[in-house]
């Protein structure tokens, strides 16, 4: 163990300070409130004790409304520092065979492919983008 006999150790707020000899890797433990700025989202601080680098403060507790991942529904009484929020209801959203809604429960990003089977020939519009996709491929495999 290295001690330290002419270095102070002195809290982020500067009220608490450890006098030599201080044994390396000492924490310092402060009982006054931390001093550091607001939160990104400009709520006030949450009350808590000073501390030290790299600890960061508490997320942020306010409660507020925020949109949901699909974008359909705004959703209350939320904490700001939520960043993932579901409104729990079914996407709905058309997948890519033209014929079948999203069954997954409020997601962000794509939808999931669709697997249902049920013998429908697919929308005329994703046919045609199909075979040109196919057709591209095979125009520039062959000229490669």
């Amino acid at each position: 163990m290295f001690i330290s006999y002419d270095l102070q150790v002195i809290c982020h707020c500067g009220h608490t300070v450890s006098e030599p000899p201080v044994p390396c890797g000492t924490e310092i433990k402060c009982a006054y409130p931390c001093v550091r700025p607001r939160p990104p989202c400009g709520h006030p601080r949450t009350p808590h004790l000073c501390h030290e680098d790299p600890t960061p403060c508490p997320p942020c507790v306010y409660l507020t409304e925020k949109l949901c991942a699909c974008g359909k529904t705004m959703v209350g009484n939320i904490r700001c520092s939520q960043e993932k929020v579901s409104c729990g209801k079914v996407c709905g959203c058309p997948l890519g065979c033209g014929f079948h809604p999203c069954e997954q429960l409020c997601h962000a990003g794509a939808c999931a492919p669709c697997t249902t089977i049920c013998g429908k020939p697919r929308k005329l519009w994703y046919v045609i983008v199909l075979s040109l996709t196919r057709r591209n491929f095979r125009t520039k495999s062959r000229h490669v």
